[in-house]
């Protein structure tokens, strides 16, 4: 691909990527509120038990084959029909494992309710097998207008049965059958998007670069998970459902930016900088360029996040929500970390550098764990909540030591590189605070003209140090 249409490309993907994720983060916000009124705490806490299991068996199921196939610079029709089907065996081997073990996963929570659910979910977990090459080649083909249309309608459709089963008195049943009808409705939408069909064919010979390209990705993501979700496994078993509704419910919202800001970037940078893999000093141009636009979005956000906390909840969530705020406070400087760090996965995919990855991951994920289990264990969840942001620090200039030096550069230089927007962000942070303590506004009025004149006070800086969102996508096209 010629270096001019890749940027046209790029640009074009960033921005529907960006309208894609901002229609999601409305659509979620809007079922969520709804839901939040209608379903009890306890209900999203039963839900949250069974999706840490079946969120590590997506792990398993995905196998990192997706991003294998955008890797690939130019996968062949028969490797594409072998990786299918290897995608749906491994779609079929995860149901039935869940299948067996659900009496397994219920007797842990001592909630006997949960078998029948997960036998119910396990259906969706072969449903969503079927999409992972289709998936794939949108995102390779940086097809990012065709996936906003099929996000915005799937939501809408899933979001909307969600909603009438809650009414009906379905419970936590409703959040189930959720991923039954996403999943049904993304094969329908994925198959229509792409000419691509798959041959009723397979050969191992195809797919063995793949795999070998996916098992060290397959472990980095596995451990990653674990860390991710061993919160959510001990809470939901030390302190119970309702508990977990509240942390998982707070997590979720902290995580918003993190997914539908930096995910929406990075999604299209992978297959970007893949394409530019050879080329390592454009490639630390554009990841440096990227690093900017997360920073300057994500970490103002995390700042209103904790000081409107109060008003989000009450507003998104309504009365029987209000445990969830100084849960959601406590989350934000983790959120703040978490959305710079999850950028690193694009320099080791786009770089093939899988098996790097899955070694530092390893190291990561134990030092991570370590700090949540006694972080819970000698202080609940915000003891928790501390530990696992202590850790994540740590392990985010572990990451960054690697991902300078497989680009050729050095830590000295990333900071460098973004002395401007840690200035503006502090500025803007102090200029919260020093507002807040003098004022101590009661209401949300006066919490919205003390935000507004922080922003000002942001876009100004911005202004000065020449470091506008629209400059900065500009100057990435331009390297």
């Amino acid at each position: 691909m010629k270096l001019n249409n890749l940027k046209i490309k790029t640009i074009k993907g960033i921005s529907w990527s960006i309208i894609d994720r901002a229609s999601k983060l409305f659509l979620m916000l809007a079922t969520t509120s709804i839901l939040a009124r209608l379903l009890k705490p306890e209900e999203f806490g039963i839900v949250a038990m069974i999706f840490v299991f079946t969120g590590f068996l997506k792990v398993i199921r995905d196998f990192g084959v997706g991003a294998s196939v955008i890797q690939r610079t130019d996968p062949k029709k028969e490797e594409l029909d072998s990786l299918f089907w290897f995608s749906v065996f491994l779609g079929l081997c995860v149901t039935i494992i869940l299948i067996i073990f659900s009496s397994k996963i219920a007797d842990f929570y001592n909630l006997p309710e949960l078998e029948n659910m997960i036998y119910v979910v396990s259906i969706a977990m072969f449903l969503g097998s079927i999409s992972i090459i289709p998936e794939a080649l949108l995102m390779k083909d940086l097809k990012f207008k065709s996936l906003f249309f099929r996000n915005s309608g799937n939501l809408i459709l899933s979001g909307f049965i969600t909603i009438i089963m809650a009414l009906n008195g379905f419970g936590a049943w409703s959040l189930i059958f959720k991923e039954i009808v996403f999943n049904f409705f993304l094969i329908i939408f994925n198959f229509s998007l792409i000419k691509w069909r798959p041959a009723l064919r397979f050969k191992y010979i195809s797919i063995k670069p793949y795999i070998s390209y996916s098992i060290p990705l397959f472990g980095e993501n596995s451990l990653n998970y674990f860390v991710r979700n061993i919160d959510n496994l001990l809470i939901g078993k030390i302190l119970g459902e309702s508990s977990l509704g509240f942390y998982s419910k707070a997590y979720s919202l902290m995580l918003l930016p993190v997914r539908q800001i930096s995910g929406a970037i990075s999604s299209v940078i992978f297959p970007s900088l893949s394409i530019i893999k050879d080329d390592i000093n454009k490639v630390w141009n554009s990841y440096m360029k990227v690093v900017k636009i997360v920073l300057i979005v994500n970490l103002p956000f995390m700042i209103s996040l904790y000081f409107f906390a109060n008003e989000v909840v009450l507003i998104l969530f309504g009365n029987q929500w209000l445990d969830v705020i100084p849960i959601i406070k406590a989350l934000c400087f983790l959120g703040s970390i978490q959305s710079i760090g999850t950028l690193s996965g694009s320099i080791y995919n786009s770089q093939g550098k899988t098996h790097l990855q899955f070694k530092v991951g390893l190291f990561s994920k134990i030092v991570m764990s370590s700090g949540i289990i006694y972080g819970l264990l000698s202080s609940g969840i915000f003891g928790l909540i501390f530990y696992y942001t202590l850790t994540s620090v740590f392990i985010f200039f572990v990451e960054l030591f690697f991902i300078t030096k497989i680009l050729n550069n050095s830590i000295f230089n990333f900071f460098n590189f973004l002395k401007d927007e840690i200035f503006v962000i502090v500025i803007y942070l102090l200029t919260m605070i020093i507002l807040f303590n003098i004022y101590n506004p009661s209401n949300f009025l006066d919490k919205f003209i003390i935000q507004s004149v922080s922003l000002i006070i942001l876009i100004l800086s911005s202004l000065k140090f020449d470091l506008l969102v629209t400059k900065m996508f500009k100057d990435y096209l331009n390297k």
